[in-house]
């Protein structure tokens, strides 16, 4: 399918879930973003869990040294899920009463 086109495959991408899979130790997020360095593996991916004092103790402050989250993925989710809900929905209503353009 074409970019940009309907009816193509949504991919849900977690980037998160990518690094724990993909680097699990954090290696190369720390070679690439040295602000992270000193944060251990359970917080390197997602450094905004870590507590206020965590953060001042490896030196990672999240609005400081390392940015602000850019958008909350239960924010984002929802608008993912549209594709699935309209395929529900043009098959509940397939030959029925209700006629679905496309």
């Amino acid at each position: 399918m074409a970019a940009g086109m309907t009816g193509g495959r949504v991919n849900k991408f977690n980037v998160i879930k990518q690094a724990k899979d993909y680097d699990p130790e954090g290696e190369y997020v720390k070679l690439w973003c040295p602000e992270l360095s000193s944060v251990p593996k359970e917080y390197i991916f997602e450094p905004w869990k870590m507590s206020k004092e965590k953060q001042q103790e490896y030196n990672c402050v999240v609005g400081r040294d390392y940015p602000e989250r850019v958008v909350e993925m239960k924010v984002f989710k929802p608008r993912t899920d549209k594709p699935k809900k309209e395929k529900k929905m043009k098959e509940k209503y397939k030959g029925g009463f209700y006629k679905v353009v496309g």
